[in-house]
């Protein structure tokens, strides 16, 4: 994935997502697991997921996390797993377009 750059300020729910995808600090993370999501407040932003799969489906089943962006970090241990990432993952971009994302779904 790449960067799509631009200003967070004026990107769309739909940009500000690609931003907080290609701010994972390994692209692998995302393609290794079966869903992905953020948190954000009580909810979770769908980041990759099956057509047919429902988050509330599995929710006991879903692993948090929350290692932070500077940590190494492992794609094979999400493989084929449920992941809810926090932001700690993220790099600075990312949290930005989060806090974004966050008043724009107000």
């Amino acid at each position: 994935m790449k960067r799509i750059g631009g200003n967070i300020m004026s990107m769309t729910k739909e940009e500000l997502i690609e931003e907080i995808k290609v701010s994972l600090p390994n692209p692998d993370l995302l393609r290794v697991v079966t869903f992905a999501g953020i948190e954000l407040n009580d909810r979770v932003i769908v980041l990759k997921s099956k057509s047919d799969f429902r988050y509330t489906d599995l929710k006991n089943q879903w692993i948090k996390y929350n290692k932070s962006y500077q940590e190494e970090h492992n794609p094979k241990e999400l493989l084929k797993k449920n992941v809810v990432f926090t932001s700690d993952v993220l790099s600075r971009r990312g949290k930005e377009a989060l806090r974004k994302l966050e008043e724009l779904m107000k």
